[in-house]
C-alpha cells in the first residue's frame, strides 16, 4: 500500500485558506487589478502587475481542487500548504511574496515546473517532473497472523504396510511382511508422535524385528515464533555442520509459524510515475503484484519472490493508457535475513546411534547452539558451536549479497578433541546468475584433526571438496547443465567427476533428457543415459530410456496411467533389459479416501516378485472415527447436524461430503493460516436455515479443529394470516418462531394477501406476528408431508391485532 498524503483535521490553517480563497473570489469579481475583469469593466492590468487568482488546479493530470495562486511577471506562486497537499518534495527557502497577509512561494523553483493557463475556465494545469514529488513506498501485502481455533483432542495413526513374495530360480521362495507406522496424540498442549518399523520374514521366525525410530513431543508458540521439541530431534543444518540426530530438548525460533511473512529481505524496485498510475510487477513472466501509486517516484516491496536471481518487469500504466515498462534484476535468497531479524536454536541431549537398527542406542551427551542475525539486508552472520565431554567446536560464517545477483558465503570453524587435538575447517561459496543462466561454486576443507559434532573419531574429514555447476535455459536445443567436482583426502584417496545434461523439448509435448557422467580417481567409470517422455491424452504417458554403465547397457519402454483427480485407478507396464537379462514389471494402483493401494509384479530370468501394499491413516476425534489417507498435515472436523450428503469445500475446492450423521473430515488443512470452509449451497435443502455457509478456521500443526454449521432443518410452509376483521395481514408485518417463550431471532416478512413463507418449521410451531407495535401468537400444525414439500396453510387467525 502506498504512503498517502498526510490527512489533517480542519484547523486554523484550513480556515485561513478558506477565508483567503473567498476573499480572492470576491476581489476577482469586483477588482480588475486582482482577477479577470467583468464585461464592460476597466482594461486588464499590465503584464508586470501582480494578480491574485482563484484557480481550479490540475497537477500532472490529477485534480487538486481550487487554490489561490499569485501570478507575477509571468510566473506562478503558491502558498506553502499547496506544496504539502500536492506532495511536492520541498517548499522553497527563498523568493516568497507577501499578499493580503499570506505568503506565496515560486513554483518555478520546483524541478521541471511548467503550466498552462485557461482564463476562460479559470483553471491551470501544472506540470512537474516525477522526481519533484515525495517518494511513495508500496509495501508488500502481509497476511495478518491467524487466530488459532481451539484444538480438538485426537488420536491418529499412519501406516504403510506391504506383503511381498519372491520366487527364485535356484533358491527357496521367501515371503516378507513390512509395516512402517506412526502413532500420534494431539492436544492443546502440543503433539506427541512415535514411529516404528516392523520387518517379518514369514518363513523364518528368527528374522522378525521391531524397531522404534523416533518419539517426539512438539509444542509451538506462534505469537513468539518459538518451537519446543522433547525427545528425538535433529540439530539445525549450519554452514559447516550438518543435521545430527539426538534425543533431548530443542528450543528455538521457527519462521514457519507465521505463513506469508518472510524472514529474508524483501527486494526493492524503484520507478517513476508521471501521473497517478497502476503498477504491475511481473517476475519471470508471472504476475505477482498490482498496486496503485500517485505521481512521483515509488518503491515496490517484493515479498515472496523465488530464491536466487530473477527477471522483474515493472509496468506503469496511467489513466490515459500510457504505459512504461522497466526491466530490472531481482535477487532474493533464504540464506539472508532481514536487517535486525534473528534466528536461533539450542539443543541438548545425547547423540543417536544406529538409527533404524536399534531402538534405544544413544552415545555421548552434548550441548549445541546456533545463532543467525541479519546485520543488514545484504549481510547475515552466523555463529554456532557445541560442547561435549570429549571436545568442543566453534563456527562463524557470513552470507552476503554480491554484485551481479550473487550470494557469497564464507565460514571458519575450530575444534578441539581430547583424542586428536585441535583442528580447523573452512568453506567458501558463490551462487547466483542472471537471466537464463545459474551457477554455483563451492569449496570446503578441513585439517585431519578437525572433529565437529557427530564426527567419527577414526574417520578424518576430507582435505578438500570442491564443486562447480552451471546451467543455461531457453537455448535453441533446450536446457544445458554442466558440473564438476573433486574430493581429496588426507591420505591418497581422491575422486574427480564431471557431468553434463541436456533437456530438450521434442515436438509439442515430448521431452528428451541426455545425461553423461565420468568419474576418475579412487573409483572410476562412465555412464551415459537417454530418456524420452511422451505425454498423451487422458493422462497416459509413454517413456523409453537407455543407460550404459561400465560397458553394460540397460533399456526399457514403459506406459503409465496414474490415478487422476476424477479417477480411482491407475496402472503401469514396463519391459526391457536389466543387468543384461530380460526384465518386465506390471503395476496397478487404487486411490481411495481411506488410503492408497498398490500391486506390483516384476519378473526376470532369476526371480519373480509380487508386492501388495496399502498406506493410509486412522483418526479418532470428538467421538468420531475416520479411515483416511496418511495424515501429514492438520485437519478439520466439519459438522452439519442432521444433513447427510452435503458437499464441503476447502479454499474453494470440493474436499469432502458429510456422512449419515452430518459429519465430514477435511484431512489436508494447512497449519497456522486461515482456511475457508464452505458448504455447497446447492446441496442444502430448500427449507434449511443457516446464518452463513462459510466459516474460517486456523489449525495448529498436525492438530484438529471443529467447524460446526448450525443448520436448522424442517419444512417450508406458505402461511396466510388474517386479523380480527377477517382481512389479510398488511404487507411488511414480521413473523418469528417462538421456542420456550422466546424468539429464535429469525424474522420473516408478510407479503401481499397476508402470505408469509416460513422455513425450518417442525410439525407443530408457535409463531408470533408483529404489526405496528401490536403482536399476537398462534400455533400452526403442518399436515403430513415429505421434508422437501412446501405446505400451504391458512387462513390462520391472528387475534388481538387491529389493522
Amino acid at each position: 500500500m502506498g504512503e498517502a498524503p498526510p490527512c489533517r483535521l480542519p484547523g486554523v490553517r484550513s480556515w485561513a485558506r478558506a477565508v483567503s480563497l473567498g476573499l480572492v473570489l470576491l476581489a476577482a469579481a469586483g477588482n480588475p487589478a486582482l482577477g479577470w475583469a467583468k464585461a464592460g469593466s476597466a482594461e486588464p492590468p499590465a503584464a508586470d502587475e501582480d494578480r491574485l487568482l482563484a484557480l481550479d488546479v490540475t497537477v500532472n493530470g490529477a485534480g487538486a481542487g481550487m487554490w489561490p495562486l499569485l501570478r507575477r511577471a509571468g510566473g506562478l506562486y503558491a502558498p506553502a500548504e499547496a506544496f504539502e497537499q500536492w506532495r511536492l518534495a520541498h517548499v522553497p527557502a527563498t523568493g516568497a511574496v507577501a499578499r493580503r497577509g499570506d505568503m506565496y512561494w515560486p513554483l518555478s523553483s520546483v524541478q521541471g515546473f511548467g503550466y498552462e493557463m485557461d482564463e476562460a475556465t479559470q483553471s491551470v494545469r501544472l506540470h512537474f517532473l516525477p522526481e519533484a514529488f515525495v517518494p511513495t513506498r508500496v509495501a508488500a501485502a502481509s497476511a495478518p497472523a491467524a487466530k488459532l481455533s481451539p484444538v480438538e483432542p485426537s488420536l491418529f495413526v499412519n501406516y504403510d504396510a506391504s506383503l511381498a513374495a519372491a520366487r527364485y530360480r535356484n533358491a527357496a521362495s521367501t515371503r516378507e511382511f513390512g509395516l512402517l507406522s506412526e502413532i500420534g496424540v494431539s492436544t492443546a498442549l502440543g503433539v506427541l508422535t512415535s514411529t516404528h518399523v516392523l520387518r517379518s520374514a514369514l518363513d523364518d521366525q528368527d528374522l522378525r524385528t521391531a524397531t522404534r525410530l523416533d518419539t517426539t513431543f512438539v509444542r509451538h508458540s506462534p505469537a513468539a515464533r518459538r518451537l519446543l521439541k522433547l525427545g528425538d530431534a535433529v540439530t539445525p543444518v549450519a554452514m559447516l555442520a550438518g543435521g545430527i540426530g539426538f534425543a533431548g530438548v530443542q528450543w528455538g525460533t521457527d519462521d514457519a509459524l507465521r505463513p506469508g511473512r518472510s524472514s529474508q529481505p524483501m527486494p526493492l524496485l524503484s520507478g517513476y510515475a508521471v501521473a497517478p498510475s497502476t503498477v504491475e510487477l511481473w517476475v519471470n513472466d508471472v504476475l505477482r503484484q498490482v498496486s496503485t501509486v500517485p505521481t512521483g517516484p515509488f518503491t515496490l516491496e517484493t515479498q515472496g519472490q523465488p530464491a536466487g536471481a530473477s527477471d522483474a518487469r515493472v509496468v506503469v500504466r496511467d489513466a490515459l493508457g500510457r504505459q512504461t515498462v522497466l526491466d530490472l534484476p531481482l535477487f532474493s535468497h533464504p540464506d539472508l535475513l532481514s536487517a535486525g531479524r534473528a534466528q536461533w536454536s539450542l539443543s541438548a541431549g545425547a547423540l543417536r546411534r544406529g538409527f533404524g537398527e536399534a531402538s534405544w542406542d544413544y552415545g555421548e551427551s552434548f550441548v549445541s547452539g546456533r545463532w543467525r542475525q541479519g546485520m543488514s539486508d545484504r549481510h547475515t552472520v552466523e555463529l554456532g558451536g557445541h560442547g561435549a565431554r570429549d571436545g568442543a567446536s566453534l563456527q562463524a560464517g557470513l552470507s552476503s549479497e554480491l554484485p551481479f545477483q550473487a550470494l557469497g558465503t564464507v565460514a571458519l570453524a575450530a575444534s578441539r578433541h581430547m583424542s586428536v587435538g585441535a583442528g580447523a575447517a573452512w568453506s567458501l561459496g558463490v551462487q547466483g546468475g542472471a537471466g537464463r543462466q545459474v551457477y554455483a561454486l563451492q569449496a570446503e576443507g578441513a585439517t585431519a584433526s578437525y572433529r565437529g559434532l557427530g564426527y567419527e573419531i577414526q574417520a578424518a574429514p576430507s582435505r578438500l571438496q570442491a564443486s562447480a555447476n552451471w546451467s543455461m535455459s531457453q537455448l535453441p536445443v533446450g536446457t544445458l547443465t554442466l558440473g564438476a567436482s573433486r574430493i581429496l583426502g588426507h591420505d591418497s584417496r581422491q575422486l574427480s567427476a564431471i557431468s553434463a545434461g541436456l533437456s530438450a523439448r521434442v515436438g509439442n509435448r515430448a521431452v528428451l533428457n541426455l545425461t553423461l557422467l565420468r568419474a576418475s580417481g579412487s573409483a572410476s567409470g562412465s555412464s551415459l543415459g537417454v530418456h524420452l517422455l511422451v505425454p498423451l491424452d487422458g493422462g497416459l504417458s509413454v517413456s523409453a530410456g537407455s543407460s550404459t554403465r561400465s560397458g553394460r547397457t540397460d533399456a526399457h519402454v514403459a506406459v503409465t496411467s496414474p490415478p487422476a483427480a476424477d479417477s480411482r485407478w491407475g496402472w503401469r507396464a514396463l519391459a526391457g533389459r536389466r543387468a543384461g537379462r530380460p526384465h518386465s514389471e506390471l503395476g496397478a494402483y487404487l486411490q481411495a479416501e481411506a488410503g492408497v493401494g498398490s500391486l506390483d509384479l516384476s519378473s526376470s530370468a532369476l526371480q519373480t516378485t509380487a508386492r501388495l501394499g496399502w498406506q493410509g491413516g486412522m483418526l479418532l476425534v470428538g467421538g468420531h472415527a475416520f479411515a483416511t489417507r496418511r495424515l501429514e498435515q492438520s485437519f478439520a472436523i466439519v459438522e452439519v447436524p442432521g444433513h447427510a450428503g452435503l458437499d464441503i469445500r476447502l479454499a474453494g475446492s470440493p474436499s469432502a461430503r458429510t456422512d449419515a450423521d452430518g459429519v465430514a473430515l477435511l484431512p489436508r488443512v494447512l497449519p497456522f493460516q486461515d482456511s475457508r470452509v464452505r458448504l455447497d449451497a446447492n446441496s442444502l435443502p430448500l427449507s434449511a436455515e443457516i446464518e452463513s455457509i462459510e466459516q474460517v478456521a486456523a489449525a495448529p500443526w498436525r492438530s484438529g479443529v471443529r467447524v460446526v454449521f448450525p443448520v436448522r432443518g424442517g419444512r417450508g410452509a406458505l402461511l396466510r394470516v388474517v386479523l380480527d376483521d377477517g382481512l389479510a395481514v398488511p404487507a411488511g408485518a414480521t413473523v418469528e418462531r417462538i421456542v420456550e417463550g422466546r424468539s429464535e431471532g429469525v424474522v420473516f416478512y408478510t407479503a401481499r394477501r397476508g402470505e408469509v413463507f416460513v422455513t425450518g418449521m417442525q410439525r407443530s410451531e408457535r409463531l408470533r406476528l408483529t404489526w405496528r407495535a401490536q403482536s399476537c401468537e398462534f400455533t400452526v400444525e403442518l399436515p403430513p408431508a415429505a421434508d422437501d414439500d412446501i405446505s400451504r396453510v391458512g387462513p390462520v387467525a391472528c387475534e388481538g391485532v387491529a389493522r
